[in-house]
């Protein structure tokens, strides 16, 4: 009885403090539920901030974007018409310079034009190496040995200008590798390749031109030959007996072409070798043309570009190809009637040139057999001959 009722006297009390802990408990219940909801609030507002300060940038940095793009274009606008004020600039200095009128001041601008196209191209001439007396080899391997500061000067002026003109064309990066897959794909058309030769063929890619021009023209005719033609006719060239023939023209003429370039100034260059090859086995495939004066100049140019393999196949190209069948045949038959041609056009379009001419009794033929003959080559600078 005891236990019993002892048990139900505690009881009220155990309950009434499970009911005071239970309201306590609701108590702090009810203010972490308000205090939740306050902080809701507040996480709220600061996250709207956050959102509205996150489109403000974004606002900001699309509008900064599209400056951006603005002054990239401008940019690239100007840097174009630097580059073709500076071509412009050296054109005039060159045209200039020597006149009584031209100030001398103004080469100081040349050699800091000549100063930072060096960075790109070390291959250009420097002050110091066109010096009076001072030998220049430029990137062809041509010799130049300037005695006044005049020439030197028009030198590079003119090395400068060809430097702006590749740079036009290196600069158009897509435009240039486009140009360059499609070259060795073989899917360029040949109206991009007149464009091309047009406009100026930069000198780090004339080897892959060339060499796509002469595949593209003497395509039939190789796959006819055979793979190993030109090696039959090169070994063909060391018997006396079969080259003969032209041995004694070809022997006199080698040590006269490009006698100013490294490659072939002397005897035993390498250049000597190879243009004596290439000229005897040109000799052995077409002996109804054999050899002619000017050949040499052409083989020997090809040879700065090109192994002597297709430097043949360039030769065969121009002589077979490009130029009339008679150019080089029956004493320079094509080259007398291109002579005649070239008369009757001074006639028809320049008349009073014409009629100078002839009040002087000069025969045009004396100054355009050269031209004829090595394709220009000695008549206008080497840069320009090989365009």
């Amino acid at each position: 009885m005891w236990f019993t009722r002892s048990r139900a006297q505690t009881m009220p009390s155990t309950q009434g403090t499970a009911i005071e802990k239970s309201r306590a408990h609701s108590h702090d219940s009810g203010i972490a539920v308000m205090g939740s909801v306050s902080s809701s609030n507040i996480d709220f507002a600061s996250c709207m901030d956050h959102v509205t300060e996150f489109q403000l940038l974004s606002d900001l940095y699309n509008e900064t974007t599209q400056k951006a793009a603005v002054f990239e274009v401008e940019k690239q606008s100007m840097q174009q018409a630097l580059a073709s004020l500076k071509q412009d600039y050296v054109l005039l200095a060159y045209h200039s310079i020597g006149s009584t009128l031209y100030d001398y001041r103004n080469l100081s601008r040349i050699e800091e034009l000549l100063l930072e196209a060096c960075k790109a191209n070390p291959a250009l001439p420097t002050i110091e190496s066109v010096a009076p007396g001072l030998c220049h080899i430029d990137q062809f391997g041509f010799k130049h040995v300037f005695m006044e500061k005049v020439p030197a000067m028009q030198y590079v002026c003119r090395q400068l200008n060809y430097h702006y003109v590749n740079e036009t064309f290196l600069k158009n990066e897509n435009s240039c590798r486009k140009v360059l897959d499609n070259v060795a794909n073989g899917k360029i058309l040949m109206r991009t390749l007149k464009e091309l030769a047009r406009a100026g063929i930069p000198a780090d890619y004339r080897a892959i031109f060339w060499s796509f021009v002469v595949r593209m023209s003497t395509n039939e005719l190789r796959d006819k030959q055979g793979l190993h033609y030109f090696l039959d006719l090169k070994r063909m060239v060391t018997k006396a007996e079969v080259s003969r023939t032209f041995h004694e023209q070809i022997a006199k003429d080698l040590p006269r072409t490009l006698p100013t370039n490294c490659h072939f100034s002397h005897g035993d260059s390498e250049g000597i070798d190879k243009l004596y090859v290439v000229l005897q086995s040109f000799c052995l495939h077409c002996p109804e043309i054999g050899y002619c004066q000017g050949m040499n100049f052409i083989a020997a140019i090809s040879l700065l570009f090109l192994r002597s393999e297709e430097s043949f196949w360039f030769l065969v190209t121009i002589t077979s190809g490009l130029l009339p069948v008679n150019y080089f045949t029956g004493g320079l038959q094509g080259v007398l009637i291109t002579q005649q041609i070239i008369q009757e056009l001074i006639k028809q379009k320049l008349p009073a040139m014409y009629n100078h001419f002839k009040s002087l009794d000069l025969d045009i033929a004396g100054i355009t057999i050269r031209w004829l003959v090595g394709l220009f080559y000695d008549v206008v600078p080497f840069e320009v001959c090989i365009l």
